[in-house]
């Protein structure tokens, strides 16, 4: 089985495009945690990018445009969550961080492996989010976990080994 990790960690957009088809295929777990797997790609691939490329009247790095990316994903992550209320219970929603000046709106999302949260320049939709940040950056590990854990039970149901 390819887990989301070795997808996550590699650098084959075919390999990402196909592993989140079969994922959003899975219903609407697997639609919401192929969501949070681009948002949280996107995050990460981010912070390692530099140089840009010209893009009309000015110059946009690639990291603008990766941030771009992650703000879509994040978006999309609302949208679903939304969606979905009442047919996928998790506790999700936006909090402040103070202490950051330009991302100081945090998305978080409770799975069943653990806080996940992603800081946005604008808060998006949604509702407020009551509790605080879990104090831990394991975003991407719980990320991977879970969409493993769904992948692995749709195995199961088939009858996979």
């Amino acid at each position: 089985m390819t887990t989301a990790r070795t997808v996550f960690d590699g650098s084959v957009a075919a390999d990402t495009r196909r592993y989140l088809k079969g994922l959003s295929r899975l219903g609407p777990r697997g639609q919401l945690a192929a969501s949070l797997f681009r948002a949280q790609k996107a995050s990460t691939r981010a912070k390692f990018y530099h140089g840009g490329i010209k893009t009309g009247y000015g110059r946009k790095t690639f990291r603008d445009l990766a941030y771009d990316h992650k703000q879509d994903a994040i978006n999309a992550v609302c949208e679903l969550l939304q969606e979905l209320s009442g047919r996928l219970v998790l506790t999700w929603g936006w909090g402040e961080d103070k202490g950051q000046s330009i991302n100081r709106w945090v998305l978080y999302v409770e799975l069943p492996t653990g806080q996940v949260s992603f800081h946005s320049p604008q808060r998006g939709a949604g509702p407020d989010y009551l509790r605080g940040w879990d104090g831990a950056n394991l975003s991407c590990e719980r990320i991977s976990q879970w969409c493993d854990s769904i992948v692995e039970a749709r195995d199961l149901l088939k009858g996979d080994p």
